[in-house]
């Protein structure tokens, strides 16, 4: 029976279209991982409900894995760069239902603190106990506040999106010098896509191709089955591109370090105002307003600062996190300060409730911070809303029915004030949201909330008036209430840069004395990633990493599939197997620290389905399952479909990695350690059990990896890594990519169609000369995509591809496909193909077959020495049918 087989009995087989046949291939430890599933099934909604309780991973996944080519060394060289995670529970993107003609604003609060969520770190975050402002959770139409959402379907936003690109583009590009070719060309670099390959001064779409900034990647703005047959994607192909990753040059990155930007401001339609347009169109109404903004927000117009607005009408949350993600934000961009406004398309017009606004409007901040850790954020207040033309306001805690009252309110009012007393519905949702939106600020440094409603609102008798002459409809502020809110701003902006200058000198005189020794030990931010060397035992690749006083070290997997690292602890793990090194010995080390309940930092997320892998056994689909807390420990548990799993603490201790020389390591590295929480193992299952390796390093897009840790105390230059693997090494670079291998790196972007995982889309696959079908590359990058692992050991396609895949493989080698062991002739295993892999970009993957074929007859892999007689091979490499 074929493994596929085994995986159909173990999940059933009642819908082809969801459960993947698996075949496994293993060659090296960098996979690809295709998921072929049910996008439901995968990600549950995110409406309150139980956890998932899912038996495995592989349910409507496929994996592909990476090989790499030994013979000539090519490395993934691309830097993995990290977003950071936030998690409620399993999202969906977009939730439909009916709309109530009347709202009843019955949950105008939060129910939640998120005052207290650290955004650069780690954002956590509570459930929502009611997703919609109107009636239950299928009432409105609200978006996932925690995913990027674009709006492709729409040219007007698309050209709009352009429109800022180009905005953001052209401030980083004034620090450019484009007479000097060199610097110029060093700054855009290859773009995939364009005519001649390059993007250069003359060419016209250097400005798009400069905007996108989502990690080191590039990224459609659209697809041609979205956009109609004349979308151009040359035209409209967005990139990204890292200038030191690219030539290390010192001079470029200097110039790139700021773009002396005073202020950025990002939002919807109210900010999209400041550039004159709505929509993307020209309005006469906002020219004024345009020339406003312009004289207070450009120093060469007679303004106090220099700044910019990148805005589109009817955006909410998701859709400006992903403008960030995108192209709004591009490398070189570096604001003093960043100042958001958005959430009321949220609250207004997709009926969200108070909380989903909130979380939101704190997920574009968190993504903020993390691209811009040195720069402050300005959260600025949902500004009230009018209820129609003839006027609203306003009142909290009265009763508008009663029309004594109403009386008593007209005959205060003037013609500034709202003509109409009648209740603004939106109103207390409105202040809800606020209000958390300040707490939030009073409790984050570099995190300000500027509330509007001191420009807006007037306030008599403990009713508020929304001031009716400063508004040019319901929503938008006309240019009266710009140019106040304007001036506002501009108070509020010398402020917060007056006091960031003195309060840095007067804290650097506060705590001399008392830091002296501090700061005589610290180092200052590196320029350049640290490499460390990997070794290859039994199909995985592992690194060394030292942790605690006096340091002990542990060897583990470098598992780019899964997000947790641990590993045994003495004396907590007796029964656990024996490994490469002895257990880390817990009562040894002076500088550890267990967890306690209240500082759980691992153990506080949700449920989440990750990879991971032992090197023995190739993909295993894996589960975190819910943690608790016991003896005021945290405990955690990962387990394995395959049946090994494994329960741990948490621990925080000083880690670094080094080589496995304990002085070198010491004398190189350990300067650059840094406070890290891992999974202290207490028990150990299956084949985690019998692994060489001590335990796992799990460095999948999470704030907790140690990465992320390195980035936050400044241990790397940046918060990315690189791998690049032989036969029997490795090397792994914290901080950016090394590009010292025997060919040119290649790049392609990574299609971020999920949170945990690293994708990738395959645009097409050859057997040998001959190109499979293109209308199957569909099943290899729907859902989740092709996820790169390495982890895995074995690579896994789509069950769709079977047939053309096996009937190509067999035409050529004359022999027939199976996972099963076979005998070869020296002769015979050279007829054998390559199967090659064109990725996004151009980028082609080529894996021989001493890289999928597993030499078993003396448990290596095979050489290219010719041998005598027949060896025993394995195909790790496949699909379904096998």
């Amino acid at each position: 029976m074929s493994k596929w087989s085994a995986v159909d009995q173990e999940y059933g087989d009642d819908d082809a279209e969801a459960v993947d046949d698996l075949v496994s291939s293993k060659a090296s430890s960098s996979t690809l991982d295709m998921d072929d599933g049910n996008d439901d099934e995968d990600f549950p909604s995110y409406y309150p409900q139980p956890k998932p309780q899912r038996t495995c991973l592989f349910y409507g996944a496929t994996v592909l894995s990476f090989i790499i080519i030994y013979r000539t060394e090519i490395c993934l060289g691309a830097a993995l760069a990290f977003c950071v995670s936030i998690a409620i529970k399993d999202f969906s993107s977009t939730r439909g239902g009916p709309r109530r003609s009347k709202n009843a604003f019955k949950n105008a609060h939060v129910f939640h603190d998120y005052s207290n969520i650290n955004s650069k770190y780690d954002l956590t975050l509570g459930s929502i106990d009611h997703w919609c402002l109107i009636g239950d959770d299928n009432n409105c139409q609200c978006e996932d506040p925690l995913v990027p959402m674009g709006k492709h379907s729409s040219r007007k936003w698309i050209a709009q999106h352009k429109e800022n690109m180009k905005v953001a583009t052209e401030a980083v590009m004034k620090l450019i010098d484009v007479s000097n070719t060199k610097e110029w060309n060093d700054f855009e670099g290859y773009v995939p896509g364009l005519d001649d390959g390059w993007i250069d001064g003359a060419d016209d779409d250097w400005i798009y191709a400069k905007g996108a900034r989502f990690g080191d990647d590039y990224s459609y703005l659209g697809e041609d089955d979205v956009f109609g047959n004349d979308f151009d994607p040359d035209a409209d192909y967005a990139a990204s591109y890292d200038t030191g990753a690219k030539t290390g040059d010192e001079t470029g990155e200097r110039k790139m370090e700021s773009t002396g930007l005073d202020v950025v401001f990002i939002g919807d339609s109210i900010t999209e105002q400041r550039q004159g347009t709505s929509h993307g169109e020209h309005v006469d109404d906002y020219v004024s307003i345009k020339e406003v903004f312009d004289k207070t927000f450009t120093k060469d117009k007679g303004g106090d600062f220099d700044g910019i607005a990148m805005g589109i009408a009817g955006d909410t949350s998701p859709n400006v996190l992903w403008r960030l993600l995108n192209g709004e934000s591009p490398f070189g961009l570096e604001p003093k300060v960043w100042w958001v406004h958005v959430g009321i398309n949220d609250l207004s017009v997709k009926g969200c409730s108070e909380e989903v606004t909130l979380l939101g409007i704190l997920r574009v901040v968190e993504e903020i911070q993390n691209k811009s850790p040195d720069a402050k954020i300005v959260i600025n207040s949902i500004l009230p809303v009018r209820r129609n033309e003839e006027g609203l306001l306003e009142h909290i805690g009265k009763n508008h029915e009663d029309q004594a009252l109403r009386k008593k309110e007209l005959n205060m009012m003037d013609s500034s004030l709202s003509p109409k007393r009648m209740h603004a519905d939106l109103w207390p949702s409105i202040v809800s949201i606020n209000d958390e939106l300040s707490k939030f600020a009073s409790k984050h440094k570099g995190i300000k909330f500027f509330n509007a409603d001191e420009v807006f609102v007037e306030e008599r008798e403990d009713a508020k008036y929304l001031k009716v002459d400063l508004m040019d409809d319901a929503v938008h502020p006309n240019f009266s209430g710009h140019k106040k809110w304007n001036n506002a701003i501009k108070k509020r902006l010398h402020e917060i840069l007056n006091d960031d200058l003195e309060g840095a000198r007067s804290l650097e005189a506060a705590e001399a004395p008392h830091n002296e020794q501090q700061q005589q030990q610290q180092l200052p931010v590196p320029t350049t990633p640290f490499v460390y060397p990997l070794h290859a035992t039994k199909g995985t690749h592992h690194a060394y990493l030292y942790i605690g006083n006096p340091p002990q070290r542990q060897t583990l997997i470098v598992d780019t599939g899964s997000r947790l690292t641990a590993f045994p602890c003495q004396p907590h793990c007796p029964d656990c197997g024996t490994h490469a090194s002895e257990q880390f010995h817990l009562e040894k080390s002076s500088s550890h620290e267990v967890m306690p309940c209240s500082s759980c930092m691992l153990s506080n997320t949700n449920a989440e389905d990750v990879f991971a892998s032992d090197g023995l056994s190739g993909l295993r689909g894996s589960k975190q399952v819910p943690n608790s807390c016991y003896n005021n420990k945290c405990e955690i548990e990962q387990s394995y479909t395959e049946g090994s799993s494994w329960k741990a603490f948490e621990v925080k201790d000083k880690v670094w990695i080094g080589t496995d020389d304990e002085k070198s390591s010491m004398k190189e590295h350990e300067s650059h350690a840094a406070p890290f929480v891992f999974g202290c193992q207490v028990t150990e299952e299956g084949l985690f059990k019998e692994q060489y390796a001590d335990g796992i390093m799990g460095l999948s897009m999470y704030t907790q990896t140690l990465a992320g840790t390195f980035s936050q105390f400044n241990s790397i230059p940046h918060e990315s890594f690189s791998l690049c693997f032989n036969k029997v090494s490795g090397q792994l670079a914290l901080g950016g990519t090394v590009q010292n291998h025997s060919s040119q790196m290649q790049f392609t972007p990574f299609a971020k169609k999920n949170t945990w995982y690293y994708t990738v889309t395959v645009k097409s696959v050859y057997v040998g000369s001959h190109k499979l079908p293109g209308a199957f590359m569909q099943y290899m990058n729907d859902f989740k995509g092709t996820i790169v692992d390495s982890g895995t050991t074995d690579t896994f396609l789509p069950q769709k591809i079977a047939k053309p895949f096996i009937k190509a493989w067999e035409g050529i080698s004359g022999r027939r496909y199976t996972n099963n062991l076979q005998l070869y002739t020296y002769e015979e295993f050279e007829k054998l193909p390559t199967i090659t892999f064109e990725l996004e970009g151009g980028l082609r993957w080529e894996v021989e077959p001493l890289n999928y074929m597993e030499d078993v007859s003396d448990n290596t892999r095979s050489s290219q020495t010719p041998w005598h007689g027949k060896r025993g091979f394995i195909s790790r490499m496949g699909s379904a049918g096998f």
